[in-house]
């Protein structure tokens, strides 16, 4: 099959959305796929990515997130490249411009098109609206918005049950296709030690890793740790970046490290090397980075919200909190921390289940149904 993967967001950002287009690509090129992908970029993007199966279309920034662009007028060019390229089918990845331009190629085209509920936008408003009558009206709006979307739609996927629910609930049809875990990358791959000597500081170790910002409820995990670290001594270590960073920074004592960008080599090597992950985060309809985390044989602590307790299973997996309780996530954080040698192997188990083949199988028979 010749695809296009259509997605707002790709490198050189790395986030859960680019490492589910390019295990999902990797996987269908290794069984004999061809995969192009079109992206929000910009010539410096191209520049720096040589992929010859990789268009970027002209883009602006995006308040408040800088490091995403949202391309301009990329519909013509698009579906220019795609006929040239011989596309039979076209997946979108987003729902902002290059969601729309995959909507109008796979029209031009005539081919069947496929749709991936990744970001649930309409509850991300509420962490930037501070008005509660705004912030409902715009969440409405979305919600109306992404059903409208979705109806030139062969197939929408999303990547839990509880997603697949709530878009129905909404008006949008939808099956349940997971997000796969790379277990061949993420593994364990580090001692504690490794750790040690990054972020200066002694064991033990707990990891919160990815966007820093308001919908991921970092600043609860901070608040909670203050109880860890006076039972336990651990630091808390959060890697990443984003718009909430040097508010998060200005705030926090010092048993909490926050070490920016994390290169991808290192990934596995933070997560094998923490005695425990945590996430606060009311915002997953999914969860990667807490797989990425038991495929590397770390027990996790997140919040009994949206997705995550499709994921994690209390006290097999991990521990569930009570979301936005601090005091329940301290206490969920300390049992994860003095369980990890006891419940690795069940993570590493779990991660199997969502291993990359596994869900490619799962994608390749949707695509095979409607070719």
């Amino acid at each position: 099959m010749r695809l296009g993967f259509f997605t707002d967001s790709y490198r050189p950002n790395v986030d859960g959305v680019v490492r589910s287009i390019e295990d999902f690509r990797g996987e269908l090129e290794r069984r004999g796929d061809e995969v192009f992908v079109f992206a929000s970029g910009s010539r410096s993007d191209k520049r720096a990515n040589r992929d010859d199966h990789v268009y970027y279309s002209t883009s602006v920034r995006l308040p408040p997130y800088p490091q995403y662009k949202v391309a301009v007028f990329p519909f013509v060019r698009a579906a220019t490249r795609s006929r040239a390229n011989g596309l039979e089918l076209v997946h979108s990845h987003g729902q902002a411009s290059m969601g729309v331009a995959a909507i109008t190629t796979a029209k031009a085209l005539r081919v069947p098109l496929v749709g991936t509920f990744h970001t649930l936008i309409p509850h991300g408003v509420k962490n930037y609206v501070a008005h509660p009558g705004l912030a409902s009206s715009l969440e409405r709006f979305s919600w109306r918005a992404i059903e409208y979307f979705y109806r030139p739609f062969d197939v929408v996927t999303a990547p839990s049950k509880f997603m697949v629910r709530l878009l129905q609930e909404h008006g949008v049809e939808a099956v349940a296709l997971p997000n796969g875990v790379n277990v061949r990358k993420f593994r364990p791959a580090a001692s504690k030690a490794w750790l040690e000597r990054k972020v200066g500081r002694e064991g033990p170790f707990v990891l919160c890793l990815g966007r820093v910002s308001p919908e991921k409820n970092i600043s609860l995990v901070i608040d909670a740790f203050r109880t860890v670290r006076r039972e336990t001594g651990a630091t808390l270590v959060v890697a990443g970046t984003g718009p909430q960073l040097a508010e998060l920074k200005a705030g926090a004592d010092d048993s909490v490290v926050f070490t920016g960008f994390v290169d991808d080599r290192d990934l596995s090597k933070y997560y094998s090397a923490a005695d425990a992950f945590v996430t606060a985060s009311t915002f997953e309809t999914q969860g990667l980075t807490v797989l990425e985390a038991m495929a590397c044989g770390t027990p996790v602590a997140a919040a009994r919200s949206m997705a995550l307790p499709e994921v994690v299973k209390d006290k097999r997996n991990g521990f569930l909190f009570a979301p936005g309780n601090v005091d329940s996530c301290a206490r969920a954080v300390m049992r994860a921390m003095l369980s990890k040698r006891v419940l690795t192997d069940e993570c590493r188990r779990t991660a199997q289940k969502y291993s990359v083949p596994r869900v490619t199988d799962e994608l390749s028979a949707i695509y095979g149904a409607l070719l």
